[in-house]
């Protein structure tokens, strides 16, 4: 069994995650974060009833950009909100009807759409962090480089406060290309050396332009995914950019993602100790 550090078994209790006690919590579905929104382009927000000026979590899912729902968050929830998070959940459109860069715009037009009205649901927009798993993580991570995708919209990268991208080790799409695995992204991506390195966070991120730390989470022990997220991490370095890696060798790339929100589960400590520490608000520090 882990060995809870007081601030740990503190957020537990008050997650109700030790005592099973009910948080009452608001939702609100199917909202369009653009003016013509298709079917895709919305998102939930879950709130704790009554919340004010509380940290924000950004949730992207993931499903290889070709398939996945909002609506798949697992414990997520019921963990962000009983912390006293506002919890968003997004969905974006998927290949192959669109290519690159429309999954990445969509999820930026969701982005903006909550800095701008996160405070109607009891959100603070001064304290967002992002994350998603798979696919969803590939697109947080260039959501948190790439500053022309917020630029777009009045914004700048360091509107996001923390970054998390669960179980992606690709940073480098032409990297990725090279695989006789990856080459069935070619639908998603295609194969225009331009295009792939606009799609990549690892070609994106430059200092001084607002990146927020990141906090990288493994499954498994797959060389070739190691090898990509280290190359992000040194990349971050070389920025000057805080990186992290936790790794999870006896989890899958599913279980990782669903295990969130469980009680004695390493990554979920790992991921509010995480957010807690980042998204406290300004002139506070977490203390362990």
């Amino acid at each position: 069994m882990l060995h809870h550090s007081p601030r740990w078994l503190l957020l537990l209790l008050l997650a109700g995650l030790l005592f099973g006690d009910d948080i009452a919590t608001a939702t609100f579905l199917d909202i369009p974060y653009l003016d013509e929104a298709s079917k895709l382009q919305r998102l939930d927000v879950y709130t704790p009833v009554d919340a004010q000026d509380r940290p924000v979590i950004f949730y992207v899912h993931g499903g290889g950009w070709s398939k996945g729902d909002k609506a798949r968050v697992g414990g997520k929830v019921e963990l962000f909100t009983g912390l006293g998070y506002v919890f968003v959940s997004v969905n974006y459109r998927l290949s192959p009807a669109v290519q690159h860069p429309a999954h990445i715009k969509d999820v930026a037009a969701a982005l903006a759409w909550v800095h701008q009205n996160i405070r109607d649901y009891g959100g603070d927009a001064a304290r967002i962090g992002i994350t998603g798993h798979s696919a969803g993580a590939h697109l947080v991570a260039l959501l948190a480089t790439d500053a022309e995708r917020l630029q777009v919209h009045g914004l700048g990268l360091d509107v996001i406060k923390a970054v998390v991208p669960i179980d992606i080790g690709v940073y480098d799409m032409a990297r990725m290309l090279t695989s006789a695995q990856g080459k069935r992204w070619i639908s998603v991506f295609s194969d225009d050396p331009e295009r792939l390195r606009d799609a990549s966070p690892l070609w994106q991120a430059e200092a001084d332009t607002g990146v927020a730390p990141f906090l990288m989470l493994m499954a498994g022990s797959e060389p070739g995914k190691a090898a990509g997220m280290d190359a992000m991490l040194a990349r971050l370095a070389e920025i000057g950019v805080e990186g992290t890696r936790v790794n999870a060798p006896r989890k899958t790339h599913g279980s990782i993602n669903q295990q969130i929100g469980s009680v004695d589960d390493a990554i979920t400590r790992a991921v509010v100790e995480f957010f807690t520490e980042k998204l406290a608000p300004a002139g506070t520090a977490a203390r362990n």
